[in-house]
């Protein structure tokens, strides 16, 4: 049975994102654990964007996405509600990841298309909620990111990592799945 790891569910205005304007949540797992959805508050406008994709993906030195995604849920947009402010929707990964204790991520929500007429709207507290991270913005599809004083609204679901006595700990997982 899945487990609500990191979250934050005060959101108090929401922004559009489409197309080359992206956002990114990053987090911080308090406990070793394997990720297999992710929650968002959204709505859409006109047919949504195409799909919304969210992907988990490793921070850089500046605490700002890089690299390819660790893991990738998606989800069609037309089946979003186009009521304000949104409800909650579940981005399944379609591969779990384990994700080790302490270590900060981001979790990248990013749409196929999308321009002035059709996207989504993400639902975000625009003072900081979540202690263990922060919002960022990119307007050029993950090329650079600002870092913004925004929480958005999320939810983080995953299964415990079961560590056997002697084993080494959540690292050992990660070596033995080749994620480290």
């Amino acid at each position: 049975m899945s487990t609500k790891f990191e979250y934050n569910d005060t959101g108090g205005t929401s922004n559009d994102f489409k197309a080359a304007k992206w956002y990114a949540m990053t987090f911080t797992p308090q406990a070793a654990h394997e990720i297999t959805a992710v929650w968002i508050q959204v709505y859409r406008v006109g047919n949504g964007g195409g799909t919304l994709q969210i992907g988990i993906r490793a921070i850089d030195g500046a605490e700002k996405p890089t690299g390819a995604d660790l893991a990738l849920g998606s989800l069609a947009t037309a089946g979003i509600t186009t009521s304000s402010p949104g409800i909650k929707y579940e981005v399944t990964m379609g591969t779990p990841y384990a994700l080790a204790a302490g270590t900060k991520y981001s979790m990248v929500y990013r749409t196929t298309g999308g321009d002035s007429s059709n996207f989504l709207q993400l639902r975000y507290q625009t003072t900081t909620i979540y202690p263990r991270g922060n919002m960022l913005t990119s307007n050029d599809s993950g090329g650079t990111w600002a870092v913004n004083a925004f929480d958005a609204v999320f939810e983080e679901w995953g299964n415990a990592l079961l560590v056997p006595a002697g084993s080494g700990g959540p690292a050992s997982l990660l070596i033995a799945n080749g994620q480290i």
